[in-house]
């Protein structure tokens, strides 16, 4: 059999048993995770997909690749079948939430671009546009070019400071890249563990809301913008769009409440950052000396009755 299918089973096979164990790992950590900031409750709900990958796509497959002699005539057991085909479903997991990801996106902006027209404003974070719509959307869509949209209603009937200050809310988000750590937990499998992902990704929702209301200056306008926007809401209704939204239908009252006990403004974290920095280029640096060891896991894999 040829060592780029070996290779491909190989990984495929990786990564589901690396994706079972820190799946393991996620659950373990994941309420201490609940009770932290958004950077935990991120980092466990993409443990178990990012660990896949990496087990697949930076050790084994290419130690396999450079290691395996290129007559091999080895043939993969049912074990290593099985496996593949685990990883296999994995990898249809995340082309299907991707596409899905994608097209509610898409679905999104086609329906808002049809009534949008665009509008300056000084210190906005993103382009930005006028919609007509029911709900009173604040939200900032897409991850390569993120535009701004904002419901005519909401225009009525906020003040210059209130808008102001939701417009700063909504840099926060760009800021902090929250669009593209939405996307990502929407890839993300949660095979095996679905109900404790969606509990991180809810927790990660309410603190990434509380770090942009923090973010943006004046907490009393912003506050006032936000039960505004709730009136204006249809009863019952909620925004669900891949999409940073100032308000989606959540829990206004402990935001309100929040934002008038005041408090200082979050500082951005960049002590984290670089920490995060110089771990994942260590990382790179060593796995290289890995991938020996990772080789002599996949044959173990591949020699398995």
């Amino acid at each position: 059999m040829r060592v780029a299918l070996l290779a491909t089973l190989a990984g495929l096979g990786s990564a589901a048993v690396a994706y079972a164990a820190f799946v393991a790992i996620a659950r373990a950590v994941a309420p201490a995770a609940l009770r932290r900031g958004s950077g935990a409750a991120l980092g466990v709900r993409l443990l178990p997909a990012a660990g896949a990958l990496l087990a697949a796509l930076a050790l084994v497959v290419p130690a396999f690749l450079i290691h395996e002699p290129a007559q091999a005539a080895e043939r993969p057991g049912v074990v290593t079948l099985a496996l593949a085909a685990a990883g296999l479903a994995l990898l249809a997991s995340l082309l299907r939430r991707t596409f899905h990801a994608w097209r509610a996106t898409r679905r999104v902006l086609d329906e808002w671009e049809r009534s949008a027209q665009p509008f300056a404003m000084p210190d906005t974070p993103a382009p930005t546009f006028r919609i007509a719509n029911a709900f009173p959307v604040v939200a900032v869509v897409g991850v390569i070019r993120p535009r701004l949209f904002v419901a005519r209603s909401v225009l009525h009937a906020l003040t210059p400071d209130e808008l102001h200050a939701v417009l700063e809310h909504e840099a926060a988000h760009l800021r902090a890249r929250d669009n593209v750590k939405r996307w990502l937990m929407a890839c993300a499998p949660s095979i095996g563990w679905r109900r404790t992902a969606l509990a991180l990704e809810r927790a990660w929702e309410n603190a990434a809301e509380h770090e942009a209301d923090r973010g943006a200056q004046g907490a009393l306008e912003l506050a006032s913008a936000l039960v505004k926007t709730a009136r204006l809401a249809p009863q019952g209704a909620h925004l669900r769009v891949p999409a940073a939204a100032f308000h989606g239908g959540g829990d206004v009252a402990r935001r309100v409440q929040e934002l008038v006990a005041g408090g200082p403004a979050l500082a951005r974290r960049k002590g984290r950052l670089a920490a995060a920095v110089l771990a994942a280029a260590a990382l790179a640096a060593a796995i290289p000396l890995l991938w020996p060891m990772a080789y002599g896991v996949a044959e173990a894999l591949i020699r398995l009755p």
